[in-house]
């Protein structure tokens, strides 16, 4: 949704991302498995920030703040998929709060 929201083409952002057009279609349908080194690839690519997205996960709800007509779309996420993300961006917390005090 946030692709659309900013007008992108699954070309363009299969390029930038050095991904295939059908694997990019296939984690913006949930039917590839999304890791969180890739979800922050994305998020990097759409100039979006991560909170900000978290938020809106937790609230269903995707914002889209960059265009002039901001919109809000409904983003339903399966619940173990969505706790799965948590666990894992609370571990990459710890691993960099561990990095920073070396």
């Amino acid at each position: 949704m946030i692709r659309l929201g900013k007008s992108m083409s699954l070309e363009a952002v299969s390029d930038e991302l050095k991904i295939s057009v059908s694997t990019l279609s296939n984690l913006e349908r949930g039917e590839t498995e999304m890791t969180v080194s890739r979800l922050f690839e994305m998020l990097n690519n759409y100039k979006f920030d991560i909170l900000t997205f978290i938020q809106n996960l937790q609230s269903n709800t995707v914002v889209n703040n960059i265009s002039s007509d901001s919109f809000n779309i409904n983003y339903q996420e399966n619940d173990s998929k969505l706790n799965r993300l948590e666990d894992e961006i609370n571990q990459l917390k710890i691993e960099m709060l561990k990095l920073k005090d070396k």
